[in-house]
């Protein structure tokens, strides 16, 4: 049974598991993780309070005291206003006058108390702009002025739609930047060449690249992690004794695997945390205004979302953080003295930096482009970039689920891949005692025991 290159194996997961549990700094990394996850909602909720329109502090108006109006027009086209059925001011008159640069709305003046003057004017970047005043002695409250005033603006925008003969959802439509299909004429006809409809906003741009680099941090530590804990056996030689009950490569399979399992408690934690987040938030500001968008901001961040994408982008994480622990922890066994660990994840750590910024590359590629390049796929598939943006592509919606599960098994064949090229050096390394290994030596290490595997293979046979 010892032969098994994975006997041990449980004690040494339940050991791994255990310690790391009681760490101090596991209980520090789940405490700022969960923290945030709670104050994500809440925090989005006060920053629009605090940087948003202010609606909750806005009274509704059910009666108005507005009897007339003066609109001066300065849109340089004719205008009729239209007022909704419902509106509250439908019965208000309003006498129009044509007033392109404004003067004669300066000029005139409101004698009466239930009288306005208003001035509207268009502007390329805010649209329809509207002006109002009244008389000093005027009892129309400020902000019913706003609201009639942003009422007028709605009616003139409705008697514009109207003329033209076009619906309100037609006119937003017209208002959307305008898409572009570049096409290239072949010999069986037109293809795209370039099509800008499926391109990265400046918001979706923002939360790739917080996305990735949240998972690119999970996955270093946990690297970290694991080459930290294989150096410190190994310098202080309590390896020999963890060999006594264990194999070497089951002692790192051991550290891998708890290092998964510490990285999903993360994960759901914060997702725990997040949706808790939610909960109270929408307890809160329950019947507000400020609740409804908080409702919309929610919905916004979990839209698209579903259960076998969180399984498919849990199981990603974990096979990523598989794939770079065990690089992590062949650069771990290489040293001898704990103070050489940090020359020794030199080269992991610039493989992983390089890899992490091929995927901000490609977020960048995708505001000019868009998405479904073929770069993305070059990097959803190989397992060095992919570790860090499967879950990313997915959940944000950028691929479907057939290309993100076909990625995760070339990842965990990777990972695999890795275990076995790990398992040709890894027993020989934590025994060697001496100089820095490097890549050269670990190459004839594991050509040494690969040799060796076949000498004794031969000898069985005989």
């Amino acid at each position: 049974m010892k032969n098994n290159d994975y006997y041990g194996l449980g004690r040494v997961i339940s050991f791994e598991l255990k310690s790391r549990l009681k760490s101090r700094t596991f209980k520090i990394v789940m405490t700022i993780v969960c923290l945030i996850s709670l104050c994500s909602m809440p925090g989005l909720y006060l920053f629009g309070l605090l940087f948003g329109d202010g609606a909750d502090d806005v009274p509704v108006i059910e009666e108005t005291v507005i009897e007339r109006a003066a609109l001066f027009n300065g849109m340089g086209i004719e205008i009729d206003p239209v007022f909704d059925k419902e509106s509250i001011y439908r019965n208000v008159e309003v006498d129009i006058t044509e007033d392109e640069d404004g003067s004669l709305f300066e000029k005139a003046s409101v004698s009466e108390d239930v009288a306005l003057s208003l001035w509207a004017s268009y502007d390329d970047r805010d649209g329809i702009v509207m002006k109002v005043a009244a008389s000093d002695d005027s009892i129309i409250s400020e902000e019913e002025r706003e609201d009639f005033a942003s009422c007028l603006g709605e009616a003139i925008r409705q008697g514009l739609l109207d003329k033209s003969g076009i619906t309100e959802s037609q006119a937003m439509k017209l208002g959307e930047d305008i898409e572009v299909d570049v096409l290239k004429v072949t010999a069986d006809g037109l293809e795209e060449a370039y099509s800008d409809t499926d391109r990265v906003s400046m918001d979706e741009y923002m939360g790739f690249l917080f996305a990735m680099m949240f998972i690119f941090m999970f996955v270093n530590m946990s690297g970290s992690s694991v080459a930290g804990s294989v150096a410190s056996e190994k310098s202080s030689r309590v390896i020999e004794y963890l060999l006594v009950n264990a194999r070497p490569l089951a002692l790192l399979a051991g550290k891998i695997v708890s290092a998964i399992v510490i990285c999903v408690i993360q994960i759901s934690g914060m997702l725990a945390c997040g949706f808790v987040s939610q909960l109270l938030l929408g307890m809160v500001t329950a019947g507000s205004s400020s609740g409804a968008a908080a409702d919309i901001v929610a919905s916004g961040l979990w839209a698209g979302i579903t259960i076998p994408k969180l399984i498919i982008s849990v199981l990603a994480v974990a096979a990523g953080v598989a794939f770079y622990s065990i690089i992590a922890g062949v650069s771990g066994a290489s040293v001898s003295k704990i103070d050489e660990l940090g020359e020794s994840m030199k080269i992991y750590s610039a493989m992983s930096v390089i890899f992490v910024y091929v995927d901000m590359a490609l977020c960048i590629s995708m505001l000019a482009v868009g998405s479904g390049s073929i770069f993305m796929y070059i990097c959803l598939f190989v397992p060095f970039t992919g570790a860090f943006i499967i879950p990313v592509l997915l959940l944000l919606g950028y691929v479907s689920e057939l290309p993100a599960i076909i990625a995760l098994l070339i990842l965990i064949a990777a990972a695999y891949l890795a275990l076995k090229m790990a398992a040709l050096v890894y027993e020989a390394m934590i025994l060697f005692q001496g100089n820095r290994l490097k890549i050269g030596d670990i190459v004839k290490l594991a050509k040494l025991r690969d040799s060796g595997r076949n000498s004794r293979r031969g000898a069985d046979k005989a």
